[in-house]
């Protein structure tokens, strides 16, 4: 690649990525209704059934190894 096609190169992507940047994200002018934030609560109490055992369900019973 030489010098002019380098140069020319350079300018396209310039101009690409400042078209992109400045055509990107802008707002219409007229402010959109923003709707109220959702409150959630805490939960009333922490359960109590706590996972005793866990296992894969991809296992292979036979050699007792992950399948798959």
């Amino acid at each position: 690649m030489d010098f002019i096609q380098f140069i020319s190169a350079m300018v396209l992507f310039t101009l690409l990525g400042t078209n992109l940047v400045a055509c990107g994200g802008s707002s219409s002018g007229n402010v959109a209704e923003q709707e109220p934030p959702v409150i959630i609560e805490p939960p009333e109490s922490i359960p109590s059934n706590t996972i005793s055992h866990a296992h894969f369900r991809d296992q292979d019973g036979a050699s007792n190894m992950l399948a798959g």
